[in-house]
């Protein structure tokens, strides 16, 4: 073993472990474009709003028809389904490419702050299979905040090459890192949570540049607000063009209403549930049935090329032939809940077959019945018979051929129909769940281990600029993370039947963020290379 060690893996480990890399992020694909979308195909969705909006743009309608949601969404989500749309590349590939992409871009930018390979590695697995990239909140949903932690990866990466450049050529960083905080700014009126992150990193660059007697490169770091002035604008004349209105967001009036204070109690279970999501307790990947018609759900996956699991509003199918012995009796078969309720009631017709095998009944002429019932457990529900209006028998839901005094029955089929992808998407979602599962025995853990590190940290900052500098980060990490759980218990309050969490893609990457780096910079202290 050990020869074999010393002649094969320990001349060739960096293209062992660069192979590894390559299986592991092929196979993450695999599951990015296996997964199902949750597909939202309600016209009152976001998801359908959205991909509306993106349908529009390709038609050359601009956002389309009037509603009265028609602005209260960004522009910046329907023009990237758009961009895939034209280059023929499915929506979920794209999320896929721009996500890996983000990462490898942040890790190469960071490489200063994390000089260990191994230690850039490990980060990039953490994040490649992060359970924030999985669940139904992020990247089972066709909307906008799908893209939010590929933007921030790719904003802290420009962000410290501009800080690594300051005494060089900034512009083409600034120009980059322009673009992709318009990008963000608008992809939801709410995106201004980031503000403190992005306004501490100006103002803190401010200082560096004049500190540094670069005081003329200070002019440069308007261009991101110089950027979303004028794409502002180009929103606002277009809008005006449309729909006379000459703004980018206009709030519909369902949503001015809902957007009230929200009570303390709503505020703890976000951050409760922010934080057990980005410690992974809180965290799953499943085979979420689409809602809508099939013409809105249709709609979705053509949109976005990826799989929309149908639903199925009477799953329980059932088929056979049931008749009474007296011509004088009316018998009625239903489908009944555990508390003996009726959910469906079978429809007969003719049925000369059985008439021919039971002439001596003249009721079994219209004996064959089909059943179709909103039911997926057959364990729950109970066949029941009614005689003349009155419950005669309930019986468990299973192929059965019964004759009794009052009645002869027979089931033939029994069986719960749902769309086929369902099966398939499930060996997806478990396989997930095995990577989730390594994660949720972690995520405690990881969570004690970011607050001692933290304070460790924070206990030396005497040391020098450059652990000032790492604790800044971590810091304004922290507060914009809860800067944006806060904002979204305003805008999405649970009293409004909206889920906070579910809003909050951001705070949980920036959490994660916070939770890797820290442990990373406290277990092995690193020095930043000076340029």
């Amino acid at each position: 073993m050990k020869k074999f060690w010393n002649e094969w893996i320990q001349p060739n480990k960096t293209q062992i472990s660069l192979g590894v890399l390559i299986l592991l992020t092929v196979f993450r694909i695999f599951l990015f474009l296996s997964t199902p979308l949750a597909g939202a195909g309600d016209p009152g969705s976001d998801d359908w709003n959205l991909l509306n909006h993106a349908w529009q743009l390709m038609q050359g309608n601009w956002l389309g028809s009037w509603q009265d949601n028609t602005l209260s969404y960004g522009i910046a989500f329907p023009f990237f389904v758009m961009l895939c749309n034209k280059l023929c590349i499915p929506f979920m590939m794209a999320v896929a490419l721009l996500y890996i992409g983000s990462i490898l871009f942040f890790l190469h930018s960071w490489k200063a702050l994390l000089p260990s390979s191994l230690v850039r590695k490990v980060l990039y697995v953490f994040f490649l299979y992060s359970p924030i990239m999985m669940t139904v909140y992020t990247a089972q949903r066709a909307w906008d905040f799908t893209l939010v932690p590929s933007l921030i990866f790719f904003l802290l990466g420009l962000g410290f090459q501009i800080y690594q450049k300051r005494k060089e050529h900034l512009l083409s960083q600034i120009i980059w890192f322009s673009i992709i905080v318009t990008f963000f700014w608008y992809l939801r009126k709410t995106s201004y949570w980031v503000l403190p992150l992005l306004l501490g990193f100006l103002i803190w660059m401010g200082f560096q540049l004049k500190k540094e007697k670069s005081g003329k490169k200070i002019g440069l770091l308007f261009l991101p607000a110089v950027f979303i002035l004028i794409s502002g604008l180009g929103i606002s004349l277009l809008n005006f063009h449309y729909y006379d209105k000459f703004t980018v967001y206009e709030s519909a009036p369902n949503e001015t209403a809902s957007a009230q204070a929200t009570p303390s109690g709503v505020l703890k279970d976000t951050l409760y549930t922010v934080f057990h999501l980005s410690a992974n307790q809180m965290t799953d990947v499943d085979t979420h049935l689409g809602s809508g018609s099939a013409q809105d759900l249709r709609f979705v996956e053509s949109i976005t090329g990826g799989r929309v699991l149908y639903p199925n509003e009477t799953p329980l199918h059932l088929k056979g032939w049931a008749f009474p012995t007296s011509d004088n009796a009316n018998l009625e078969l239903a489908i009944t809940d555990s508390n003996g309720q009726p959910l469906a009631y079978a429809e007969f017709e003719n049925s000369e077959d059985v008439y021919l095998a039971n002439m001596e009944y003249a009721a079994s002429r219209v004996s064959r019945f089909t059943l179709n019932a909103p039911a997926t457990d057959l364990s729950q529900v109970s066949l029941s018979v009614y005689l003349n209006g009155e419950q005669i028998d309930r019986l468990p839901v299973e192929k059965i051929s019964t004759e009794e005094k009052k009645y002869h029955l027979c089931l033939e089929e029994a069986e719960i129909q749902t769309d086929p992808a369902l099966y398939t998407t499930q060996k997806t979602a478990k396989v997930s769940k095995m990577f989730l599962l390594i994660y949720k025995i972690l995520g405690i853990p990881a969570i004690i281990l970011t607050v001692i590190a933290y304070i460790g940290i924070s206990l030396s900052l005497k040391s020098g600029n450059k652990i000032f500098q790492r604790w800044i980060f971590l810091t304004g990490t922290g507060i914009t993370a809860l800067f944006s759980i806060i904002l979204n218990c305003i805008f999405y309050p649970s009293q409004a039947g909206l889920d906070p969490a579910a809003y909050s893609s951001g705070a949980w990457l920036l959490t994660q963020i916070l939770m890797a780096l820290s442990i990373v910079w406290f277990v092995k202290p690193l020095k930043l290379r000076k340029k």
